[in-house]
């Protein structure tokens, strides 16, 4: 007997610390993150009914008693997480969340007495010989059907622990809510913001494929300086147009090409003027957002006259404040604020991406049409020397 003893002793320690080994290599590979372990739902239910405990076993302990009251709390935990549960997950989601209030008040009438009688078979035959020692008394099964005061204490008890089970229910039930609300809003926004990106992108090529048919009708040598600036124009919108923002000397120098195509159309006809001061590479905005003020005021303001005609384009970055100006001559008789699909566009995006963060004031008076456009953009990441290399040919004081 010895000798097997001795034998299983050699077999049993190897094999133990195999599987030690075994069980923290595991355990390594299944580690769990503590903010993983905080949203799990069985955790968060078991901690809840661990802060029960304690709480209940504090608070009824008497003479330091903790180990008699602990036994005690844990006997009537089964009655509690009953009477619980079936708060949550059945009377309330099935009858007052969808308000059958009548029945609702007369289930959780019956549950509760079940509890209160429960709760007394429990305290007479099991409770009340732990705490005094002494056999059971028995139990009046005739004040079964009633409402005692003590019973009343212990429907009351078990009406706070479940009151604040639910508000804590509620409570991640409307946070849930919230952010469900703020994802889906998002998502509506950045869909309006597609929609009305890809409403830009159709609507500049038509303009700018009109400029190159006007050259290409009249054999114009500038030709192929338009096919190279459409080009790059095209580049842009296709490769660099899908990020939210852009740096703000790239818009600008997108916005230049575009000016010289339709001075390339226009020819002698028209005198353009464009600048660009401040810390333009500093700054962020979002793709062919200026773009559509210019595309209005060549379409409906410059092609509609026949005399010489004029258009100013002044920008400014001054920290984070953006300032845009437009100003070009019209004819009252066929110019408009309205623009088009152009400005109606502008005008939702500007709510949509910056919403109290930009002021957008458009007038015309005395053959004169004014754009005036404020707004406070983000700051580029990366170092500001890098960017002003790529764009130097929009050195402040830049013009046509």
């Amino acid at each position: 007997m010895q000798f097997v003893i001795i034998s299983m002793h050699f077999v049993y320690l190897p094999v133990k610390k195999v599987a030690l080994v075994f069980h923290l290599c595991n355990f390594k590979a299944q580690a769990i993150s503590m903010k993983t372990l905080l949203n799990n739902r069985v955790f968060q239910h078991i901690l809840f009914w661990c802060f029960y405990v304690f709480l209940y076993t504090s608070n009824y302990a008497q003479n330091g008693k903790y180990g008699v009251e602990l036994l005690i709390t844990l006997i009537y935990l089964p009655l509690h997480l009953l009477f619980t549960y079936c708060q949550l997950y059945y009377l309330i989601p099935r009858f007052l969340l969808t308000r059958k209030l009548g029945k609702y008040i007369l289930l959780t009438l019956i549950f509760t007495k079940l509890l209160v009688n429960l709760s007394s078979i429990a305290y007479a035959y099991i409770v009340y010989p732990i705490r005094t020692h002494l056999p059971s008394a028995g139990l009046d099964w005739q004040r079964m059907w009633t409402f005692t005061p003590i019973q009343l204490r212990t429907a009351f008890s078990a009406y706070m622990i479940c009151s604040l089970a639910v508000s804590i229910k509620l409570l991640k039930k409307w946070f849930y809510e919230k952010d469900r609300n703020q994802q889906m809003l998002q998502e509506k926004l950045n869909m309006e913001l597609d929609m009305l990106k890809a409403q830009v992108h159709p609507h500049f090529l038509f303009n700018t494929l009109n400029n190159l048919y006007s050259l290409t009708l009249t054999k114009s040598d500038n030709a192929p300086v338009v096919v190279t600036h459409l080009s790059d124009l095209l580049r842009y919108m296709l490769y660099e147009c899908n990020e939210k923002e852009v740096p703000l000397a790239k818009e600008m120098e997108v916005l230049k090409k575009y000016v010289e195509l339709e001075k390339l159309r226009y020819g002698d006809r028209i005198d353009v003027s464009f600048s660009c001061t401040g810390n333009i590479e500093s700054l962020l905005i979002a793709p062919l957002l200026l773009l559509p003020f210019v595309e209005n005021s060549f379409k409906h303001g410059i092609s509609e006259q026949l005399d010489q005609c004029w258009i100013s384009i002044h920008a400014h970055a001054a920290g984070d404040e953006f300032y845009f100006t437009l100003s070009n001559s019209y004819q009252a008789k066929v110019f408009s604020l309205a623009g088009g699909i152009g400005l109606q566009n502008i005008r939702q995006r500007l709510n949509l991406i910056y919403p109290e963060r930009y002021s957008l004031d458009l007038k015309e008076e005395n053959n004169l049409y004014l754009v005036k456009l404020r707004l406070r953009l983000n700051a580029v990441q990366a170092p500001a020397s890098r960017t002003a290399t790529n764009y130097s040919q929009l050195k402040p004081a830049a013009s046509l």
